[in-house]
């Protein structure tokens, strides 16, 4: 027969009865486990304590039927052990912060400026991530080669495929907050031979055909405009477009207005993009600094750049002359700043 083996708490008896070895006794929570007959060869999941655990074990050990005192046993132990839970729970990872504006708060003597609560730079400073420490992989499972200028990644989906690279990370991050405002006829991108996709159209059952350079619209689904859909349109967007034809369609912006959601891009092949994250301001001295994200090629997590060319500002950047803007992954000669517009 079976039989539930545990510490008696109360009448330990100690080789030396001293204040010490009581403390230890009290620390001490109730081990549990299955006493088995000498010819079976237990699995690890079963028995996870071996045989010499009882030679060595200095407290007495009690037999009770298990079946007969378990449930009291188990309803002890939760009692004996809820205020140590709780403390284990306030110190747990999950109480690190996950969006962007807590963890990167604004350098000393600068300050964030209050943006519209529905905005597009509200929404970014929203931007969830992932835990303290996660590296950034590529959209087939494997790690980024270089993972020394990450300072944080974003708890956003890359798709199976090769296609979500910086520029269309840098739409995603546009059409996905555009969508969570239900701002539907506000998302549309242009393709790089300039034909327009419209995602109001896309959700209507419509979808481009294209043959060589030529594209044109045809039924072919039913209307839907559920997420799914959603990313399957920018899924096509993601084949089609690039840091070439968002240099052509977005508007330029001055440095010196910099906003929250502008992109630093040139466009070509290869091209680059990074995206304007956060931006906080000195009152005193009016200098501006700022976060940027990436995604990069072959297509990875987005992720926040650390500034590896001055490591003091740790994940911020200032305002680059217009002649040269250094990321980690990229030099922008010129510096070009755009910006998204509804």
């Amino acid at each position: 027969m079976n039989w539930m083996i545990f510490c008696v708490r109360k009448g330990f008896t100690h080789k030396n009865n001293d204040a010490k070895s009581r403390a230890a006794s009290r620390r001490c929570c109730p081990v549990f486990f299955v006493e088995l007959s000498k010819n079976e060869n237990p699995p690890s999941r079963t028995n996870p304590v071996p045989p010499s655990f009882f030679q060595k074990f200095k407290y007495p050990i009690v037999k009770i039927p298990n079946l007969v005192f378990l449930p009291i046993l188990l309803l002890l132990f939760c009692k004996k052990n809820e205020p140590h839970r709780a403390e284990l729970a306030l110190a747990s990872p999950v109480s690190e912060p996950q969006i962007l504006s807590e963890r990167f708060p604004a350098p000393a003597g600068f300050a964030r400026e209050t943006v519209p609560p529905n905005s597009f730079a509200a929404w970014l400073r929203r931007l969830p991530l992932k835990p303290p420490g996660a590296q950034v992989r590529l959209f087939n499972g494997e790690l980024k080669y270089f993972q020394d200028a990450v300072a944080a990644v974003a708890e956003m989906d890359t798709g199976n495929k090769d296609l979500q690279q910086c520029a269309d990370a840098a739409i995603r991050l546009w059409a996905e907050y555009l969508f969570s405002q239900k701002k539907y006829a506000a998302i549309h991108f242009n393709l790089t031979n300039g034909f327009r996709v419209d995602f109001e159209k896309w959700a209507a059952g419509h979808r481009v055909q294209v043959a060589g350079n030529k594209t044109w619209w045809a039924k072919t689904q039913p209307p839907s405009n559920s997420y799914a859909t959603f990313r399957a349109y920018l899924d096509f967007v993601f084949r089609y477009a690039g840091s070439l034809s968002l240099s052509q369609e977005l508007p330029e912006a001055p440095l010196s207005e910099l906003e929250i959601g502008d992109i630093f891009i040139q466009g070509g092949s290869p091209g680059h993009v990074v995206v304007v994250l956060d931006r906080v301001k000195n009152p005193k001295t009016g200098a501006v600094r700022f976060l940027i994200g990436q995604s990069f090629m072959p297509a990875q997590d987005f992720h926040v750049l650390k500034n590896t060319e001055n490591p003091a500002l740790g994940a911020w950047f200032e305002i680059p002359g217009s002649d040269r803007f250094k990321t980690p992954d990229w030099s922008f000669s010129p510096v070009v700043l755009r910006r998204f517009r509804e």
